[in-house]
């Protein structure tokens, strides 16, 4: 049995290189986008005797001047430059930091990573382009290596991740600890996932609706890694597990509405204050579904302007999804409009397809996700305003909320963008409704977000009711939380959403509650098998789970410390 190594990963760069991003596509094994670090977040990977921990650090020189308290005896050093980015300012303040912090004395001789993230960009620039503006050839007094890579579709990432082992333990080897993992994930997953199988069909057998939710949806998450190891193939088993899942879920569903047609729900205050304290009543409190919905694939039609002949009202093309639309408590009506033709189609699509379902995930409570499920978007026919701001008002629909769309990419159209956007606020017919601005693109290589907010940012002074205004990637689902939240708080407002958004709510806490206590049941049995790092695991998820709650409940601060303790103990273990 080898001892557990620990690689210390120090990851740096310029603001808006793609750091986090990359970090979380090595974890994750998939894009996930991500905000700006704010200061320092680290994370950790961890395989069957390996842990490899991230530092990474913010980039916005408010935060450079702190790299060096964060340079702790790191094993790596890698260093993120954006491909894309040809501005010869951001270029020499690149090269600037990046020979900066190699002579400091803490970084002296540690090996150097050099990353030029987004080559999926087309205007990118070449490696010998980038080599020579970073001078590159100059650093001789380390071991160095310079990948192309993305954040966005995971190109060379697998190499980079073999890179950084074996810069410092090259005596072991990457194909060891992954190969030996595969091994003993083999056996052990396949256990696992036969003994949540077998639980959860015992208690769907005696009727014990919510354990067998619980352990079923523990052994679909194991299957998920089967399936991607090889093991299950073709995907049967997890198709299997999840039509069972839905069966579950529906008649616990039509339980629930049965009985909430002899009670009415509790209000959400009463159901945050309960969490963590006295069972709520078992009657109206089942487990929901923590799947995503699938989502209707619609024709894709030839061209902006057909795709603007779409109906007002979105209604999905599968009689399924026809059924559910009609099951929507509210219709939310918005006023979209803006200079960004494609996104305002985008974005209609983006609400049409649900796709703020895309990335749940059954160990968190996604608020968008439970409201906006209830809700049926009805937009205007869009009409692209032009320079001239003419026909801004075209298609006024009387709106529970404006939303405003403008290309970060495409400065030349802010000025007439802001002539449209103070035009329809000065309208009575727009007073006392809600405001949502969107900057999309902002990704983009060539967008300048921040210039379009400083144009609108006084509407938040002078416009009455509420005002939002985000940067956003529409296509990417990039950033999106935040103006998803904004529609919330003013769809929260109908009292017949509250209400069932807090019975969904209840029932989200009360699985995960379920959930938490299957995690450190198998904990136990691992630990007392001396399976310690598949223990640590299980723990770690046990931890997000209590993370999760302690946002509706600071009372469970206690679960987290001691499952932070309860790792600690299966760390020393690990390595004794």
């Amino acid at each position: 049995m080898h001892d557990m190594a620990k690689i210390n990963i120090f990851v740096f760069g310029l603001n808006k290189v793609g750091k986090t991003t990359l970090v979380e596509y090595l974890r994750e094994k998939k894009f996930v986008p991500q905000s700006p670090t704010i200061g320092v977040s680290i994370s950790q990977i961890i395989f069957a005797n390996l842990t490899m921990e991230f530092t990474d650090v913010g980039g916005q020189k408010q935060f450079r001047q702190m790299w060096e308290e964060h340079l702790k005896q790191p094993h790596v050093l890698v260093y993120v430059i954006d491909a894309a980015d040809r501005d010869e300012e951001r270029v020499q303040d690149g090269r600037y930091e990046l020979h900066k912090l190699l002579k400091n004395p803490k970084a002296t001789g540690i090996p150097l990573l050099v990353l030029l993230n987004k080559v999926d960009v087309a205007t990118r620039m070449q490696k010998t382009v980038v080599e020579k503006k970073f001078a590159l050839d100059s650093i001789k007094d380390r071991e160095m290596a310079v990948y192309e890579v993305s954040a966005m579709t995971g190109q060379n990432l697998d190499s980079v991740l073999n890179a950084m082992t074996t810069m410092v333990l090259k005596d072991e080897g990457i194909e060891y600890f992954v190969n030996e993992q595969v091994k003993q994930e083999s056996r052990q997953l396949l256990d696992r996932y036969k003994k949540f199988s077998d639980a959860g069909n015992e208690a769907y057998k005696h009727g014990q609706h919510e354990q067998a939710l619980a352990s079923l949806n523990i052994a679909k998450e194991i299957a998920a890694n089967l399936f991607q190891l090889g093991i299950l193939t073709r995907g049967k088993d997890l198709q299997k597990l999840a039509s069972l899942i839905a069966r579950i879920e529906k008649q616990m569903d039509e339980a629930r509405q049965a009985s909430e047609a002899l009670a009415s729900p509790m209000t959400m205050e009463e159901q945050l204050l309960d969490v963590g304290g006295e069972a709520p009543n078992q009657a109206a409190l089942t487990p929901i579904p923590v799947m995503p919905k699938p989502v209707a694939q619609e024709p894709t039609p030839q061209s902006l302007e057909e795709q603007l002949k779409a109906p007002n009202v979105l209604v999905p093309t599968t009689r399924a999804k026809a059924k559910e639309t009609k099951a929507k408590l509210k219709q939310l009506k918005a006023f979209l409009f803006g200079t960004d033709l494609a996104g305002a189609i985008s974005l209609k699509s983006y609400f049409a397809g649900e796709k703020f379902l895309a990335n749940t995930s059954p160990l968190t409570i996604n608020m968008p996700a439970i409201t906006l499920g209830n809700v049926e978007f009805a937009f205007n026919d869009v009409v692209e305003v032009d320079e001239h701001v003419q026909n801004v008002m075209a298609g006024w629909n009387e709106p529970d909320i404006l939303m405003f769309i403008v290309d970060a990419t495409k400065p030349d159209t802010f000025p007439f963008g802001k002539r449209a956007l103070s035009t329809v606020l000065a309208k009575p017919e727009a007073k006392d409704t809600p405001v949502l601005v969107l900057v999309n693109n902002f990704d983009g290589v060539e967008a300048q977000p921040l210039a379009f907010i400083d144009k609108v940012a006084e509407i938040k002074r002078t416009h009455e009711k509420g005002v939002g205004i985000y940067q956003v990637s529409v296509k990417y689902d990039y950033n999106m939380n935040e103006p998803l939240n904004f529609i919330v708080s003013t769809i929260m407002k109908d009292k017949a959403i509250e209400r069932v958004v807090s019975g969904e709510l209840t029932r989200r806490i009360e699985n995960l509650k379920h959930m938490y206590a299957a995690f450190t049941s198998e904990a136990k049995s691992l630990e007392k098998a001396k399976q310690f790092q598949e223990a640590f695991n299980r723990v770690a998820k046990a931890k997000l789970i209590q993370e999760e709650l302690f946002k509706y409940n600071p009372k469970v601060s206690k679960e987290i410390k001691a499952c932070e303790e309860w790792m600690s103990k299966l760390r020393v273990k690990s390595i004794q």
